[in-house]
């Protein structure tokens, strides 16, 4: 596990089953019992802290 990658997680209701994106330290991984996520939504707000992410990133196509 590294930072900034996706991975899919079961979050509780109402998100479910979706892709996150890692956002812990990478040495953290190893020892912690939960970590730090961003869950992964198709919604475009047009924000400026918006981060598109595609196939390449580990996300099905749309």
């Amino acid at each position: 596990m590294k930072r900034g990658e996706v991975w899919w997680a079961e979050l509780p209701a109402p998100a479910g089953r979706r892709p996150v994106v890692l956002l812990g330290r990478d040495a953290a991984y190893a020892v912690r019992a939960s970590i730090t996520v961003a869950p992964v939504t198709r919604t475009i707000r047009a924000i400026p802290v918006e981060v598109p992410l595609d196939r390449e990133d580990g996300l099905p196509a749309r």
